[in-house]
């Protein structure tokens, strides 16, 4: 029982430390997607100002 004890903390060192690897990876997919999101905006524009020149 002693030794299931003293494995504890470490056990949740280790969890936490997943926890927070995962949190960056989800902070940096986060970050993506808005980049992504800027990106298609742009480009959504580009495109209509193409077809407006096409069409003069």
């Amino acid at each position: 029982m002693a030794s299931s004890l003293a494995t504890a903390p470490a056990a949740v060192r280790e969890m936490q430390s997943d926890l927070e690897s995962q949190a960056n990876a989800l902070s940096k997919i986060q970050k993506d997607i808005s980049k992504n999101h800027e990106v298609r905006k742009q480009f959504t524009i580009q495109v209509g100002e193409n077809e407006l020149v096409l069409k003069a």
